[in-house]
């Protein structure tokens, strides 16, 4: 009997074992995700990648997986309009050409040790350490022609916080926020600010709305609201206390307690397109179906909130009036962290690991593919390098990964590799076929023909089934990485752990 005792302790403890060694190599695959934003993140080696292309830019290009920008290294953060500061909080700039597909990179001298930059229309403002405000004149678009451009705003310094909202005029206002508490809005231009009387000991600012330090919410008229009757500046919410966070919508809010109880108001919604119907509801309501809530956000027609137990959830705003019981769904767990992009989400889970949620038609959630909105998490695509022969090599876009197979863009490393590249159209019009020929001296001459419509291959006039199809994704071909490798005599290695796949041909 106590043999047989021992015996199931020993293949329990087997067991467990075994469980925690997967369970930590799945964390250690992912631990080299140092900081991340809603379309780019920042590896312990300091390297910057970036997917999606969230604004439209014409400078992004589309990549639908994080691709890294190998001019780029030390880099401690990632702001919007393509800002990044290394490590020495110098700050750099960087654009995709859409022509060659290829990265430039160039300092922007007039900032330093910036914080944060927070996008407008035709401007953007910059806050560095040191509590100073810049202009940056994007034009919906930060372009390297402007970086020139930047000025310090006069006058204004000792910020920490900045915000910007549409007033009742459909003007688009900013807020800063001093160090002191108080508040300045511009008057009319970003070369003036003037003082709010009624926003003082204000600790946070978002979008039209304050907090302040003993917990209450003020707000400014805005497009949704207007000016209410008698009202001159900033007004209280009336319903609100003992807050201790808000974020804004485009036309609607939420509101964390100090008891992490979660709270809306504003605008819901019924229809579409140029059926849709608002519906303002100017009373808060506490949402008494989630509770323990840490963050919480509105993307487009969702509420979304994570809590202290690090689930996330969603609501639906697309109705009528919000009830105070909204029933919530559960869309991840185990969550460590959220980042806001316009339109979608990025968590991070314990693990280390790297989730999307939200519209993807611009690819903003990583996942190698743009159909238009998951509703359901997906996975952003994990940042792996190539080297050849000894030297990183930059991609066009980054490795996708389909049924645990490597594709790369056709072009980035084989012609490298001393192979001559072709793309074709077939004869009906329809298909697409790529062939690889390499004939150099002293060696056999290689010659590949792939079908991406039937996904098979000829190597050397012989047919083969290829596991996975190659694809294309918006406009750039994927090839099978190790298959065209090695046909090509080269050898290849997948550090998994790393993220780094080698490949080493005959020299």
């Amino acid at each position: 009997m106590k043999n047989k005792v021992s015996i199931i302790i020993l293949a329990a403890c087997l067991f467990l074992s075994s469980v925690h060694a997967s369970v930590t190599a799945a964390a250690n695959v992912h631990a080299a995700i140092q900081a991340f934003e809603p379309t780019s993140l920042i590896k312990s080696d300091g390297s910057l990648w970036v997917w999606g292309n969230e604004s439209g830019s014409k400078h992004t290009g589309s990549l639908s997986v994080p691709t890294q920008i190998h001019g780029l290294t030390d880099v401690a953060a990632s702001f919007s309009n393509h800002l990044v500061m290394k490590e020495d909080g110098t700050v750099w700039f960087w654009e995709r050409d859409p022509s060659t597909l290829t990265f430039q990179v160039y300092p922007v001298e007039k900032l330093s040790n910036l914080t944060a930059v927070y996008p407008g229309n035709k401007e953007s403002l910059a806050l560095d350490a040191q509590g100073n405000v810049y202009i940056i004149p994007t034009d919906y678009e930060l372009t390297s022609s402007d970086l020139d451009n930047i000025v310090m705003i006069p006058g204004v310094d000792h910020i920490k916080a900045i915000t910007n909202y549409t007033d009742e005029a459909y003007q688009l206002r900013w807020l800063l926020l001093k160090e002191d508490g108080s508040v300045l809005r511009d008057a009319g231009s970003l070369e003036t600010f003037e003082p709010l009387p009624s926003l003082v000991d204000v600790v946070d600012i978002q979008g039209n709305l304050a907090l302040k330090k003993d917990g209450t919410v003020w707000s400014l008229p805005d497009a949704a609201n207007g000016l209410k009757e008698g009202q001159v500046g900033a007004s209280r919410l009336s319903g609100l206390s003992d807050i201790r966070s808000i974020t804004s919508g485009a036309y609607s809010s939420l509101a964390i307690d100090r008891q992490s109880r979660l709270w809306f108001w504003g605008v819901t919604y019924t229809g579409y397109s140029d059926g849709t119907n608002l519906h303002a509801q100017s009373k808060p309501v506490r949402l008494t179906s989630i509770t323990n809530v840490k963050e919480a956000y509105i993307i487009e027609r969702s509420i979304v909130a994570l809590t202290q137990e690090g689930k996330v959830y969603s609501a639906s705003i697309n109705r009528k009036q919000m009830p105070a019981d909204p029933e919530f769904t559960l869309l991840a767990s185990d969550v460590s962290q959220i980042k806001k992009g316009n339109r979608h989400i990025i968590m991070q889970k314990t693990d280390g690991s790297l989730w999307g949620w939200g519209m993807n038609k611009n690819a903003q959630l990583g996942h190698g593919d743009f159909k238009v909105e998951y509703s359901t998490p997906v996975q952003v695509q994990r940042p792996i390098s190539v080297v050849l022969n000894g030297e990183p090599a930059a991609l066009s876009g980054g490795v996708i990964i389909r049924n645990n197979q490597a594709f790369i863009p056709l072009r980035s490393v084989f012609e490298k590799m001393g192979a001559g590249i072709s793309f074709n159209t077939g004869a009906d019009g329809t298909s697409k076929y790529v062939v690889i020929k390499r004939n150099d001296k002293g060696t056999a001459p290689v010659e590949i023909t792939i079908d991406y419509k039937s996904g098979n291959a000829v190597l050397n006039g012989k047919t083969i089934k290829l596991p996975n199809k190659p694809f294309i994704v918006a406009g750039i071909a994927y090839l099978p990485l190790r298959f065209v490798s090695e046909s090509l005599g080269a050898n290849v290695s997948w550090a998994q752990q790393e993220g780094r796949i080698t490949i080493m041909t005959e020299k």
